[in-house]
């Protein structure tokens, strides 16, 4: 079947099953309730004017996912991609991944030296719900979040729980994951405690990768140096007072893995990167509380965190002798606060959102046996975000009006220059139709700045960067119109969407004496212009059938023709997904998957665009689920990419092929 054929069929089944009639049954197995005392969760839908998306435990769970990226395949527009730091990275609408905000618990994960954290390190099993906001960006979340919120709640039990719980599961090849977690609610307080650890010798290659990986792939069936070990120990407690609710979140990562090598590139000619990461740390500490004072209604959330990496580069594909390391160490303190008063047409909201952080950096190269290491760089910045918005009441037409003025401020810059200060205003406009008979229409507009990270301005990634010092900030302008309508046994919504960025952030490859090095660069402009059609249907009984497809057209402006021209690296034209599932309580359970990614391009050494290949992927889950009075018990197998097909997010790095897993998990 050719990729256009299985596109179309693609496209006319999901057509088809968002239009569905019949009874209506609900999953209702592993209930869980959502942590509403966390900041960014229950109750802010009614604040947002953009697409809003909540995801079950159950859904979450059934993906059987070892770290929060993969759970991302659940997310309409989601393009998850392993950029050539080997770092996993999600991307909404084609937003750049600096434009999406992650935050759990209320606390932002985002670590901000580049504003940006790797998904394959966030554990899997703590994870309780997600709720996802994208489209028009939030004066709300705080600055950076132009492309959209994903927000994680650690998982809740019942009232009056008190179990354990656990996952086995190994992979091929040579995979092991587990988890252990102990659930406990009484009347007023709450506590969860989980560790968890996975080991992994890397990712299978896929049938054909002979043609993407020319070099540096000396095994025919792991790709290179993609081994990985994580382990990590979660806790919270919360606690319902009369007035009050407060929570405290602990959570420590520690983990090693490398990365796989840039296989297009021949490292004769050019430099590829040899990378490991011996060591990678994260800590996190967060503390929430919601209330009522008098008239107003007020959320807040206060986190820090410490980050510590090491990478080290190697001579070559040998993965032996040392050349150079960088480690690098971040301190991040923050805090969030909301404040709303009804009114009497509507209500309004202030928020407040500050961050400090601090990123001390340490380079070093092999010197007869030993390391020999340069000056310790310290750099320092401040993110500031004050908003408000006015949401008004109404059973048909509600509107909301918004605005915020956002900042950076870098006091410390390691040995560069120090650079200007960043300051944006932003507003947020938006309106709602909701009809008695399930038809909901809105449309909204607003814009948000993205501002440069200290590594985009001052990161030399171990001298594979040259500095640009004019760097400026994005500024992301979004229009959005929807309709959707919900039924008894089906919701289907319709979304279309454009944006404008001007500065848009960007590479190019430049020669420095005699030497091929990056530098980041503001182009113009980009203008995306896309469709977002989701659905889901109940056609019988325990039967889901759901998709989305999300097209989009992403241009950046190009000086030569004087039009908007010029390819985007790695931006998909076409994702898009069906899945299939029958869920009873217990018994036999089983799940079928196809996803499509479209075209897209790359910028090869010559700074020429090339095409990427389109791809069409299989998912199979199988799953027997046996329930008693006290105890629960699940077995499970999932065959990922059932075709073994090369999917290539950007060149010379290939996506996993066929990966076969089975595992159980246990409530008692």
């Amino acid at each position: 079947m050719t990729w256009k054929r299985s596109f179309l069929v693609h496209l006319f089944l999901l057509i088809v099953v968002t239009t569905g009639y019949s009874q209506i049954v609900i999953d209702t197995s592993r209930v869980y309730y959502l942590g509403e005392i966390e900041i960014v969760a229950t109750g802010t839908e009614s604040l947002e004017v953009g697409t809003i998306q909540h995801i079950s435990p159950a859904e979450l769970e059934r993906t059987d996912a070892l770290s929060v990226s993969r759970m991302m395949e659940l997310v309409p527009s989601a393009f998850v991609q392993t950029n050539s730091r080997g770092e996993q990275l999600v991307y909404l609408r084609n937003a750049g991944e600096r434009q999406v905000a992650l935050f759990l618990d209320g606390a932002l994960l985002n670590i901000p030296w580049d504003n940006r954290i790797d998904l394959q390190l966030l554990p899997a099993g703590i994870i309780g719900g997600m709720t996802v906001v994208r489209g028009i960006p939030s004066v709300l979340y705080g600055p950076n979040t132009a492309g959209g919120v994903i927000n994680l709640t650690s998982r809740v039990p019942p009232p009056e729980t008190q179990q354990w719980e656990g996952t086995l599961q190994g992979r091929l090849p040579e995979t092991w994951y587990g988890n252990l977690t102990f659930v406990q609610r009484g009347a007023t307080w709450q506590f969860i405690g989980a560790a968890e650890g996975v080991r992994s010798a890397g990712i299978p290659l896929p049938s054909g990768y002979e043609r993407y990986l020319p070099y540096n792939q000396p095994d025919t069936r792991i790709r290179t140096n993609t081994d990985f070990q994580r382990w990590n120990l979660f806790s919270r407690i919360t606690h319902q007072g009369k007035q009050t609710q407060r929570g405290l979140t602990v959570l420590h990562v520690q983990g090693a893995r490398g990365v796989a090598p840039e296989g297009h590139k021949n490292p004769a000619e050019t430099r590829v990167r040899f990378w490991r990461y011996p060591d990678w740390r994260y800590t996190l500490l967060a503390f929430n509380q919601q209330g009522r004072w008098q008239k107003f209604d007020w959320k807040m959330a206060l986190w820090g965190n410490i980050a510590h990496q090491e990478i080290i580069q190697y001579a070559s594909v040998a993965y032996k002798e040392p050349v150079e390391r960088e480690d690098g160490d971040d301190y991040t303190l923050g805090s969030r606060w909301v404040l709303s008063r009804a009114l009497p047409q509507g209500r309004i909201h202030l928020a407040f959102v500050g961050l400090t952080s601090r990123h001390h950096q340490h380079e070093a190269t092999w010197e007869q046996g030993t390391w020999t290491y340069e000056p310790l760089l310290r750099y320092h910045q401040h993110l500031l975000s004050l908003g408000t918005s006015y949401h008004s009441d109404g059973q048909r037409i509600t509107w909301t009006l918004g605005g915020s003025l956002d900042g950076s401020l870098t006091p410390l810059t390691g040995d560069k220059p120090k650079g200007p200060s960043f300051w944006a205003p932003s507003l947020q406009l938006g309106v709602r139709y909701r009809s008695l008979s399930g038809y909901a229409l809105r449309a909204g507009l607003g814009n948000k700045a993205r501002f440069p990270t200290l590594r985009e301005l001052y990161g030399e990634a171990l001298k594979r960067f040259w500095l640009n010092p004019e760097l400026k900030p994005e500024n992301m302008y979004t229009l959005e119109i929807a309709a959707l309508h919900a039924g008894s046994s089906h919701v289907v919504e319709w979304v279309i969407f454009g944006r404008r960025t001007r500065n848009t952030i960007d590479q190019e490859n430049i020669v420095i004496n005699g030497e091929r090095r990056r530098r980041r660069i503001n182009l113009r402009g980009s203008r995306t212009i896309g469709m977002e059609l989701n659905g889901m249907v109940f056609p019988a009984r325990h039967v889901l059938v759901e998709g989305f497809i999300t097209w989009t057209h992403t241009r950046s402006y190009d000086e030569a023709t004087g039009r908007f021209s010029r390819f985007i690296p790695e931006k998909p034209d076409v994702l898009s997904q069906l899945r299939l599932s029958y869920q009873p309580e217990t018994g036999v359970q089983g799940e079928i998957a196809l996803r499509y990614q479209g075209r897209a391009y790359a910028l090869d050494e010559s700074n020429t665009f090339v095409a990427l290949p389109r791809a069409l992927t299989i998912d199979l889950r199988l799953a027997y689920v046996l329930k008693r009075t006290h105890y629960a018990l699940e077995w499970f197998t999932r065959i990922n990419n059932l075709t073994d097909t090369v999917v290539l997010p950007q060149l010379g790095l290939p996506a996993a092929g066929r990966t076969w897993s089975a595992g159980m998990r246990f409530h008692l």
